[in-house]
């Protein structure tokens, strides 16, 4: 957990620590999972969870074994209302939070990719375009570079020049750090006060009422794509922490693919600047939003605290562990 109650968790073994996925591009909810049930079978279905519970929770394998082969007479349910538990409510969250283990991550296998040198020679010098992009009122530095076309999306929580300034120098850092230099950024007037103050790299302000163009078209790409994740969501508020994540979840994926006003057809943005790919099985685990139970490492680890805590996935980190980001309900008053 991060000192803002940001919960981080390899999600190799996935099926052990969520409790919910999709189906036809929406979050599952109980509700929706309780679809082809009779209301007598639902209430049959709260009933063997109630008789797990009474048992002391052992593990459905075990449940199944007792009620096949009779072991506890007058048993009220059947193993189909244990199977049947499973499919409309996923996973016991109470054995989850109770028997849930670390298990040792898998070796890491790093998949290098190396684009050719002549993109790099021939795009040596990099002209940037940079915009404020507001989503539910919360206001992002949106970056994007010129035939490499790489996006960038930071939350600015605060709006005033100096950290402004520090945000757009941030975003050329991420060409400096490859060996590219930022000849121009490309703004509107709202960055005027920062003429002369970004080193070697010129500040071109557009005139009043004018816009960049290229900006704007991926602004709108992202909001798009950030409203159709909404859309699979059944939430009808999100908290801001998860909001923001939803932006650069969305930029991640962006950056993912080559892009048609780009350099090259068969190398991504991403490719091109890190000289990484995302891999399926590792980064398409689990879907944005989705509710899960995430283990947490109590210290000292004997004690009868819960091993799991309740959390939202907000979205691979895009590291090459698979590691993935969780919102905690638990703490959310702690994240800004």
């Amino acid at each position: 957990m991060s000192r803002k109650g940001l919960y981080h968790y390899n999600m190799e073994r996935c099926d052990h620590h969520t409790a919910l996925v999709t189906n036809d591009h929406k979050v599952q909810t109980v509700k929706n999972n309780m679809e082809g049930y009779t209301a007598r079978d639902v209430q049959r279905v709260k009933i063997a969870r109630e008789v797990m519970a009474l048992m002391g929770f052992p593990s459905e394998q075990d449940m199944i074994q007792m009620v096949r082969r009779g072991m506890v007479s007058k048993c009220p349910i059947s193993v189909a209302d244990i199977r049947a538990a499973r499919d409309i409510f996923g996973p016991d969250v109470a054995s989850l939070k109770g028997k849930t283990v670390r298990h040792r991550s898998p070796a890491v296998q790093l998949d290098f990719v190396e684009a050719p040198d002549e993109i790099y020679d021939r795009n040596r010098d990099v002209v940037l375009e940079l915009d404020i992009m507001k989503v539910n009122g919360l206001p992002f530095l949106v970056s994007v570079s010129l035939r490499i076309d790489l996006v960038t999306a930071e939350f600015m929580p605060s709006m005033t020049i100096p950290k402004l300034r520090a945000g757009v120098e941030r975003a050329i850092r991420v060409y400096q750090n490859k060996g590219l230099n930022v000849v121009t950024s490309m703004v509107d007037g709202q960055f005027d006060s920062m003429r002369g103050t970004l080193g070697s790299t010129d500040l071109n302000v557009t005139k009043a009422q004018k816009h960049v163009p290229v900006i704007k078209c991926k602004i709108q790409v992202i909001k798009e794509r950030f409203r159709a994740i909404r859309s699979t969501l059944p939430f009808k508020l999100l908290p801001s922490r998860v909001i923001i994540k939803g932006v650069t979840y969305c930029v991640l994926w962006m950056n993912a693919h080559p892009s048609k006003a780009g350099v090259s057809n068969m190398f991504s943005p991403r490719e091109i600047m890190t000289n990484t790919r995302l891999d399926y099985l590792k980064h398409c685990k689990v879907p944005f939003g989705t509710y899960c139970q995430v283990f947490q490492e109590n210290q000292p680890s004997n004690t009868d605290l819960e091993r799991t805590v309740d959390a939202l996935c907000l979205g691979p980190t895009g590291n090459a562990q698979g590691g993935y980001k969780f919102f905690c309900l638990d703490t959310r008053k702690k994240v800004v």
